[in-house]
């Protein structure tokens, strides 16, 4: 293990004040799908679009359990979707869970990278460099 680990570039969404990395979720034997996710510590989950759940071969409707969700438009319920891979910034989980969800299509992002990635590998935020590691 690296004393210094890999750092990873955070990039702005334009005109705000809102970062966003890029990601990958895999299937079994299917190409990977790249998203673009907003790094929200608020979010406690990691959300990507419904569609890229199922165009890797994951079926919505057999979602063991969903989340009730509060967005700026009221609550939801979506659904939890155990994926096969899930990777950002160099880390990679296998059996990620996902919630099923499509963000406002204004953020300009695929989803949210939510705490329950981030906290899972004590993941360090440097705004001033706009950087991730």
């Amino acid at each position: 293990m690296s004393l210094y680990p890999k750092k990873y570039p955070l990039f702005r969404l334009q005109p705000s004040h809102l970062f966003w990395v890029r990601a990958k979720v895999g299937g079994r034997g299917i190409s990977p799908i790249s998203v673009r996710l907003l790094v929200d510590t608020g979010s406690s989950f990691t959300i990507v679009p419904p569609r890229v759940i199922t165009n890797i071969g994951c079926d919505l409707d057999s979602a063991p359990r969903r989340y009730r969700i509060t967005t700026g438009s009221g609550k939801i319920s979506a659904p939890v979707v155990r994926v096969p891979w899930f990777n950002c910034i160099g880390k990679t989980v296998r059996d990620f869970e996902l919630v099923a969800y499509d963000v406002p299509p204004g953020l300009r992002v695929d989803g949210l990278l939510g705490m329950d990635f981030l906290d899972r590998f004590g993941v360090t935020i440097a705004i001033a460099d706009r950087q991730i590691q």
